[in-house]
Formats: structure tokens, C-alpha cells, sequence
């Protein structure tokens, strides 16, 4: 079991074979009501930390990362990364007092169990170890607030609005363009929402396959991929990256932004489309009898009150070109547009 905190949440989040399962709980009470000070342990941390913080930014990867974040968000204290100047300044008691306070109160948290195990097998175990947990209770939420345990999105890192384009160079051993491109758009939380990304996704994945990889011959692939937060401002991202010779960054980059602007223009190609429906398809079968799919499908409800399971596959075939060019041209005239290049020097 392994406890976190977080910008947005605290959980409590592991597994165990099913004859070790009381262990688990065990060890979730004991994460709420009997967290101790090992400063011992602590100092350990800490050296190997320091150690590891010694050799961070041997690797230019690891700059063109942190930029990537600095830009994007503005250079937001949350998402500035771990220096040994920071590390020095931390705090082994504020810590402890943080962590206490984020699990002081069973209340404000919801669990989701999934296994091979039956509701019998588990009631026991449940009202031993979770139902006996501290819990302020019902009567401390303010008529007035339904949901005082809301994300503050004030305190949050937020996306930097505009068109942006930031390139730098660094020495690398072996030349390389390292090019991310994120566009972004305010997008009504859904689970059909969460598809058309995916399908847009997928779709603009394939014609980089054909333009790049084989038209243009080039060894490199490009990744594309996207997130969708109600959390966030704005809600969806999409994500466009690769690496390239640095010669063939200009030619390649321009065939990047294009391709985009063609689903926006013209809508995916059919038979990509269906290419991608028909897997969704078929990858579901295959998703819906793992703990993981239902994991992912539990916590939407819970958190989201979204459904993503529930007409799945209707909603995959009955996706539209039309969808997917609407959700392009969304994301391409939104006013979020961040490139973020390093070359080789």
C-alpha cells in the first residue's frame, strides 16, 4: 500500500493476494491513524535524494523536460522541479503535519475495492479496518457548500494562454530536434467528449504514420496524445512530439502542423476512422474483463460522476469525420498554441 498527497487529492492506493488481503487493510488503517516519525529513514531519503540531485541534469532530456513544464504553466511553484537548494529547505515535521491533517478525516474519501473476492469475504474486513477510521462526519459540511472538498482550481497550475514558441539549443551526443507542440481548448467534460479525443487522437497518429514515417522516410515517429480534466483550465490538451535529424526539422515540422489542419479542413480520412472504431471495438472486449478497466471506470463515477463505460461501443461507431474536424478546429482556434524545441548545438 502506498499513500500519496497531492496538488488535487490524497489516496491510499495498492493491492495484495487475495489470502493476504486483511494484511492490506491492516495497513490502510494503520496509514491513517498511526503514521510515526522515522527521522532515521527520513535522512536516508533525503541523502539519496541529494545524491541523485548531483547528476539530474547530466542529461539534456531532462532540461528540455523542465522547460517544457516552466513554459507551459507560467514557471508555477508547483511544477518547478526539485533542486538541491529546495531539497535543503525541506521539512521532515511540516510534512508529517500536512500528511496528518490531508488523512485526518475518513470522511472525505471514497474507496473503490476490485478483486476476486466476494462482498462477504470482504464486509468483515471493511467494517474492521475502514469503517472504524476517524471521521468528522455529515454534520461538519456547511449547509451552504455541498462539496467543501472541492479542487481549489486557484491553487492549480494553470495552462499559459497564446502562441508561443520557444526553441534552444543544448549539446547532445548525438544531434537530435526534440520538438512538443501542445494545443488546448475548453471542452465540456463527457465520455463522448473523452472519445472524439481519442479518435482525433488516433486518427492524426495514422497520417503521421503515412506522411512522416513512410512518404518522408524518416526513422522517427511522432507521438500524439491528449489529456481531458474537468480540473483543468482549459479542460483538454493535445500533445504532438518527436525527434528528428535537425536538419529535417523545418521540412518535418511543417508536415506536423499541416496534417492537424487537414482533419480541421477536411475531417479524417474514412478509412481511418474506421480503421480506429473498429479497433476501439475490439480492443474493448479485451479491456472490460481486467481490474484495470474497471478500476479506470469506478473512479471516473466517483470523482467525475461520469460514466465511460455504459454504450461504449455505440458511442465508438457512432462518432462522426464531422466530430473529430470540429474537436481539431476547436483545439487549433482556441488561443492555446505552445511549441517548445531544442536543438542540438
Amino acid at each position: 500500500m502506498q499513500p500519496s498527497v497531492g496538488s488535487r487529492s490524497q489516496s491510499i492506493s495498492g493491492g495484495a493476494s487475495v489470502k493476504d488481503a486483511e494484511t492490506m487493510f491492516q495497513l490502510v488503517n494503520l496509514y491513517f491513524t498511526k503514521p510515526h516519525k522515522d527521522t532515521i529513514a527520513y535522512q536516508s531519503f533525503v541523502n539519496r535524494n541529494h545524491s541523485f540531485l548531483n547528476n539530474r541534469n547530466a542529461s539534456p532530456r531532462v532540461d528540455y523536460n523542465d522547460s517544457i513544464t516552466a513554459i507551459l504553466y507560467g514557471h508555477h511553484p508547483r511544477t518547478t522541479p526539485m533542486t538541491q537548494e529546495r531539497l535543503a529547505k525541506a521539512n521532515y515535521d511540516r510534512m508529517l503535519e500536512i500528511y496528518r491533517n490531508a488523512f485526518s478525516d475518513a470522511s472525505k474519501f471514497q474507496t473503490a475495492i476490485i478483486g476476486k473476492m466476494s462482498l462477504d469475504e470482504l464486509r468483515p474486513l471493511i467494517c474492521k479496518y475502514l469503517a472504524s477510521l476517524p471521521s468528522a462526519g455529515a454534520d461538519t459540511v456547511p449547509a451552504h457548500d455541498p462539496n467543501p472538498y472541492q479542487v481549489n482550481k486557484a491553487n492549480l497550475p494553470q495552462l499559459v494562454k497564446g502562441d508561443i514558441t520557444t526553441t534552444f539549443k543544448k549539446k547532445m551526443a548525438t544531434p537530435l530536434a526534440n520538438v512538443s507542440i501542445f494545443f488546448a481548448a475548453d471542452v465540456d467534460f463527457t465520455p463522448r467528449n473523452d472519445l472524439i479525443l481519442d479518435v482525433l487522437k488516433r486518427t492524426l497518429s495514422i497520417a503521421y504514420t503515412d506522411s512522416v514515417r513512410e512518404e518522408k522516410g524518416d526513422t522517427y515517429g511522432v507521438s500524439v496524445d491528449f489529456e481531458l480534466d474537468k480540473d483543468d483550465t482549459p479542460d483538454a490538451i493535445l500533445r504532438i512530439s518527436y525527434n528528428a535529424d535537425p536538419s529535417r526539422y523545418e521540412e518535418l515540422n511543417a508536415i506536423v502542423y499541416h496534417q492537424l489542419q487537414v482533419i480541421a479542413d477536411k475531417g479524417p480520412v474514412p478509412s481511418s476512422l474506421a480503421k480506429v472504431q473498429e479497433y476501439l471495438v475490439k480492443q474493448y472486449d479485451q479491456m472490460a474483463i481486467t481490474n484495470d478497466y474497471w478500476n479506470y471506470i469506478i473512479w471516473h463515477q466517483l470523482d467525475d460522476d461520469a460514466d465511460f463505460d455504459i454504450g461504449y461501443k455505440d458511442l465508438v461507431r457512432g462518432i462522426t469525420a464531422a466530430d473529430v474536424q470540429q474537436m481539431a478546429r476547436r483545439l487549433i482556434n482556441s488561443g492555446y498554441r505552445i511549441e517548445v524545441t531544442m536543438l542540438s548545438e
